[in-house]
């Protein structure tokens, strides 16, 4: 069941458009559920299942758009854990960067790099410049 629920909360993320409407029914006995989700993690991981080029590079605003790390970038890593090449992205973000570059700079793919660019921006690990 909870593995069951992650995976619709993941799968809200490739949703572009869309209404909801949540209602309890009172008469109904539910077993609550706890899940131990991490919110960053949560955001990073639907992010990067996103396919669709266009959504990432609008997201992004290209390759000539330019990011540096978040001022309060450390503190907020302290919370997550990001695989080995996702740090070393985020560690090699020393100065404002276009994408370009950072995709360059980095081992990882580039298409994973702009949507990790994406994630990390939501999160708050880094930010736009100029």
């Amino acid at each position: 069941v909870i593995d069951q629920t992650q995976e619709i909360i993941y799968s809200l993320f490739l949703w572009t458009e869309g209404l909801y409407h949540m209602t309890e029914d009172p008469d109904s006995v539910l077993e609550p559920i706890t899940l131990k989700l991490v919110t960053p993690h949560v955001i990073i991981k639907g992010i990067t299942r996103i396919e669709a080029w266009s959504r990432i590079e609008r997201a992004i605003g290209g390759a000539q758009a330019v990011y540096a790390r978040a001022d309060d970038w450390e503190s907020m890593l302290s919370q997550m854990t990001l695989s080995a090449g996702r740090l070393a992205l985020l560690s090699q973000m020393t100065g404002p960067q276009d994408v370009g570059t950072i995709c360059r700079g980095s081992s990882l793919p580039h298409f994973e790099v702009c949507q990790l660019i994406w994630a990390f921006r939501v999160v708050g690990l880094v930010k736009r410049v100029g």
